[in-house]
């Protein structure tokens, strides 16, 4: 189970739900700051699921406009989530990836672009941290169930945590040289 799907099975231990309540929860969580689910993506992988016999879907009533499908959990699913939250508490994978590949190879850049690259990286997590709190507030905060505070909280201070650590990279690089790699 990618995380993807984890996180939409998640989103259906709440009850049932339909796709466009599934987007609405991944949006108003602000779930996009730390998984890559996009809308496009939440049908595929309802139906992939689906195909698996993790959920269920049934036909909801309408008053008008299309029949929609209403997801909902099997058994089947169940047992697989509460398995792979077992799994991603106790042995989660380390958060690699693009930024490391880049850091291992930087030194074939100019000092000069590096720190340039590291100063947009700099903006973006001040913009991160800025987007979360304003989500955070706009969701309820200090009201929200236990989960999703942990989560906005959990976001906040791994950006946090990352901004403190590339302003101290980019000062160290301006007190070595000026930057050299």
């Amino acid at each position: 189970m990618n995380n993807k799907e984890l996180a939409l099975l998640g989103l259906l231990t709440e009850g049932p739900k339909y796709g466009y309540q599934l987007e609405n929860d991944i949006e108003t969580r602000g779930m996009r700051e730390w998984t890559e689910i996009g809308f496009s993506s939440i049908y595929y992988l309802l139906n992939k699921s689906e195909d698996r016999g993790w959920i269920l879907s049934t036909l909801g009533e309408t008053s008008k406009g299309p029949v929609r499908k209403l997801y909902a959990l099997t058994q089947t699913g169940w047992s697989l989530l509460r398995t792979e939250l077992l799994q991603r508490l106790a042995h989660p994978t380390p958060n690699s990836g693009e930024l490391d590949l880049a850091l291992a190879f930087m030194s074939i850049l100019p000092p000069e672009q590096v720190t340039e690259a590291l100063n947009e990286y700099q903006q973006s997590l001040e913009d991160g941290l800025k987007r979360v709190n304003q989500q955070w507030e706009r969701s309820g905060r200090g009201h929200l169930p236990e989960n999703v505070e942990i989560l906005f909280a959990h976001s906040l201070h791994r950006i946090q945590s990352e901004l403190d650590w590339v302003k101290t990279l980019l000062q160290t690089r301006k007190e070595n040289k000026n930057g050299q790699n």
